[in-house]
């Protein structure tokens, strides 16, 4: 958890370990010179007033959330340019808290200045479900063109009335909140053809805002093949950070009702990369899989089907997005039209900054699919309501993503390492087509695919290496970290043609470095795309091998520190 100190012109930046306590909590502060630097020790007692000594005013901004300990905490800052004194005033107030998992019933509302010079968020600053993180913005429009700042959230209906305050325009715009739901639609400045209309009648229409409307719709979101598979989809995030008026994350509660795994983002010295191996095992992976197979949702039952445009694969992909938003990542949606089903489709893509200069626009990508498709008929058409649970194909992926994330958190990288759950792989890589073709930023130096492994009914722990025309030299430097991390993984080595059958092939086309980890690239697991796709036909340990190679991979192309 990370906490600022403002003192005269020196900024002193403190690392605060542990979870957050309700409450305030007041700080000593103690500081000693020592040549060019002072050190600053910060602890918590909650019983005494803030006391200050050898410093100008300083305002502590106290966190308000759960702490269980607060050990103490040593810094180094510059010496001011003029003589310290030796007391000075101080001023406390309240940090944000965490955002918290909110209480069912919930709703989507609006807010909007009423005064047209007034700010939106020193209004809401001033509401204790905000102060308390009760509060999930979904979307922000600042004021402009005539129009106030705005901005819609969901809350729980038990605080609705605290929301209610003079000064404070608040419409409730849904009672059955439901974000998986929600998009934003561009509409068109032409009129729609002869007896059409832009929005379409299925769709409910919660707000517009000049061109722009927020919609609810069904699931799966079947938009079909005439006008409106023109529009600008967007789907609308389950989430965002709001700088100045939302606390930032790692935030383990919120992780911990997406996936329970481990420990999430917490530690800022984390150990030794080949120790962080250790974390990774087969209980953990055991237990993602199966929260990602069975894809139960909180308050909707469970899901047995990921098959792309369907409520499962929406679902999915929605929770994936919060994992990382609370890992502290930054995430965004990237919604496309999926040509096959007539369907709307997203991408789930998250990155950690890379700190080296000059870098930031050659990111690593890991990367993997989330969808999945259950048993042909004699067509070789699956239907979306056919069970498929897709263990191998590919939540092992997902798992995978999500444990590096979670795991390499804690990491300073010289470049960016960008995660991607793509959508709509099983429909002819549609996902990262779109993804490659239209929304890809910067030039990646690496691309590591893992679709489809731990199938392994031998005693041999294997996988196949499957890389593109432009992989020569990260498919030799995977052999490599398999060998300095002694993970004793086999790989088998597949060249030529790129893996035409997953997500890394449009990057080949493209000219990017990509490979494939999988067990798939001839043949394949006889239980995928059947509803036998489950965790009892994986063997854990070679999955758990594949992850720790995919995790020390990204980590040493990303340029560890």
């Amino acid at each position: 958890m990370q906490r600022w100190l403002q003192k005269s012109k020196t900024v002193l930046f403190v690392s605060i370990m542990g979870l957050l306590l309700v409450g305030v909590l007041s700080l000593s502060l103690t500081t000693s010179s020592s040549g060019t630097s002072q050190a600053v020790v910060v602890k918590a007692d909650p019983t005494l007033p803030v006391t200050l000594q050898a410093t100008s005013t300083v305002e502590v901004l106290t966190p308000m959330a759960l702490i269980e300990t607060l050990t103490p905490v040593t810094v180094e800052i510059p010496l001011a340019a003029t003589p310290l004194p030796t007391t000075a005033p101080i001023v406390t107030r309240n940090l944000l808290a965490l955002p918290q998992i909110l209480t069912a019933p919930l709703m989507l509302v609006r807010f909007r200045t009423v005064e047209p010079d007034s700010s939106l968020f020193e209004k809401l600053l001033s509401l204790e479900p905000i102060q308390a993180g009760r509060f999930q913005p979904v979307d922000y429009l600042p004021a402009g063109n005539g129009k106030p700042e705005q901005l819609l959230a969901v809350i729980g209906s038990v605080d609705e009335d605290k929301f209610k305050i003079e000064g404070l325009d608040y419409t409730r715009l849904d009672d059955e909140a439901d974000t998986a739901r929600y998009y934003s639609v561009i509409l068109p400045d032409k009129p729609a053809p002869d007896n059409e209309t832009w929005l379409d009648a299925r769709w409910q229409v919660l707000d517009q805002v000049g061109n722009r409307a927020i919609i609810k719709v069904e699931l799966p979101f079947y938009v079909g093949f005439g006008i409106h598979s023109k529009l600008e989809i967007g789907k609308l995030p389950p989430r965002i950070y709001l700088p100045g008026l939302t606390a930032g994350c790692p935030c383990p509660m919120l992780a911990a009702q997406m996936f329970n795994t481990g420990a999430v983002g917490l530690n800022t010295t984390p150990p030794p990369l080949k120790d962080q191996l250790n974390n990774i095992t087969e209980a953990n992976l055991g237990q993602l899989i199966t929260q990602i197979t069975e894809n139960e949702v909180p308050g909707k039952g469970a899901f047995n089907t990921r098959y792309i445009g369907s409520a499962g694969s929406v679902y999915i992909a929605e929770r994936i997005y919060l994992f990382f938003f609370a890992l502290g990542l930054k995430v965004e949606y990237d919604t496309f039209f999926e040509v096959a089903l007539g369907t709307v489709a997203t991408n789930v893509i998250a990155e950690q900054s890379g700190v080296k200069e000059g870098k930031a626009d050659n990111p690593v990508l890991l990367i993997g699919h989330y969808d999945t498709v259950g048993e042909r008929n004699a067509k070789g058409i699956s239907s979306p309501k056919t069970s498929a649970p897709g263990a191998n194909d590919n939540a092992v992926g997902i798992a995978g993503l999500l444990e590096t994330a979670r795991l390499l958190t804690s990491y300073r990288f010289e470049r960016p390492i960008r995660y991607i759950a793509f959508g709509a792989e099983e429909q002819g890589m549609l996902g990262s087509r779109h993804y490659v073709n239209e929304s890809l930023k910067g030039k990646p130096t690496a691309v590591i695919n893992i679709d489809s492994f731990g199938y392994n009914p031998t005693a041999d722990d294997w996988v196949i290496l499957a890389y593109g025309s432009h992989a020569n030299d990260l498919k030799d430097a995977l052999i490599a970290y398999e060998k300095k991390y002694s993970l004793n993984l086999q790989l088998v080595l597949r060249q030529g043609q790129p893996f035409f059958r997953s997500d890394d092939y449009y990057f080949d086309v493209a000219g990017f470095s990509s490979l494939v980890l999988t067990d798939s690239f001839s043949t394949q697991s006889p239980h995928n795309h059947t509803q036998a796709d489950t965790l009892a036909n994986l063997n854990l340990a070679t999955v758990r091998k594949v992850i720790q190679l995919a995790l020390v991979s990204v980590a040493e192309e990303a340029g560890i520190l």
